[in-house]
Order: structure tokens, then C-alpha cells, then sequence
């Protein structure tokens, strides 16, 4: 197994995902134009395999962000080697926008919240948007222990051996 390659098939998933959320329909959605099911079928497979992620919809086109629009592309990858790793998925500006209720209290930066928060902690996680959360759940899923290794906040709590 390739080192590099460990986690990526996950991001794949949080891309599908994330597209999922943000505009209610399947990425590959362009396939139900096609009238027969196992035809249908060969058509998702066929637009997932190269990658080819429906973006001609009013909701990606008109309410989308670009940081949103990037996030899902760099996930939504054939080749594992170019999708986003879970720690450069972290570092994403669509990761790091602040939530309004941030943005109105002037903070400047959103920082990564520890694991083990101090007691206000949990209230910056509230902030969070729904989305948000689950993004930030999906990419501790898919993350590895050396990608965890990576993140400063979480080094005093993953143990190399």
C-alpha cells in the first residue's frame, strides 16, 4: 500500500458527500437522462470513473461558493494521487470560512479546535455550521495517524511507535 495514497479513497467519499449537502442531488445526476435502468446504471459508473461531476446546475452555479466548488473538485477525483489528502482537506479555505455568527464577532482566523477542548471549546464547535460539522467528522474518519502526526493540535494525543 502507498503511503501517500492512505485515506484518499475516504476523501473521495467526503467530496460525494459534501456535493450531496450542499445541493440535494447526486454529482452524477446527469445519468437520469438515461431511460434504461442498467443503462442508467452504466452511466453513473461511467461519469464517476472519469470524474465528471455535474456542474450546470442553477444551486452549483448561483449558490455555491468558490471555496465550496473547489473543495468538492479537488475530492471528487479519478486519480487518487490528486485528490486532497484529509490534512490538505483541513487546510482548505472552504474548511476554514468562519460561520456568520464568527465573522460578525470580527474574528480574523478560524483555528482548528483541539480534540480536547478547553470549556468553551464545545461552544466553538456550535458555531460550526451543519455542514461544517460533518465535513470536519468525515475528514477525522479518513485521516491517518501520520496525516493526525501532522496536525499540531493533535500531537500530544496520537502516539508513535
Amino acid at each position: 500500500v502507498d503511503d501517500l495514497q492512505l485515506g484518499k479513497s475516504d476523501m473521495w467519499s467526503v467530496g460525494i458527500i459534501t456535493y450531496l449537502l450542499l445541493t440535494g442531488h447526486s454529482p452524477f445526476n446527469a445519468a437520469l437522462r438515461v431511460k434504461d435502468p442498467l443503462a442508467r446504471e452504466n452511466e453513473v459508473i461511467r461519469l464517476a470513473a472519469i470524474g465528471a461531476v455535474n456542474t450546470a446546475t442553477k444551486v452549483w452555479n448561483h449558490s455555491l461558493s468558490e471555496e465550496a466548488k473547489s473543495f468538492v473538485l479537488a475530492l471528487i477525483r479519478p486519480d487518487p494521487a490528486q485528490r486532497l489528502s484529509p490534512t490538505e482537506a483541513l487546510g482548505h479555505a472552504f474548511m476554514m470560512t468562519l460561520s456568520p455568527e464568527e465573522q460578525s464577532e470580527g474574528v480574523r482566523q478560524l483555528q482548528i479546535p483541539s480534540p480536547f477542548p478547553p470549556e468553551d471549546g464545545s461552544m466553538r464547535w456550535q458555531r460550526l455550521d451543519s455542514l461544517q460539522r460533518l465535513c470536519w467528522l468525515a475528514l477525522a474518519r479518513a485521516a491517518t495517524e501520520p496525516e493526525l502526526m501532522a496536525i499540531d493540535a493533535l500531537q500530544d494525543f496520537v502516539q508513535v511507535q
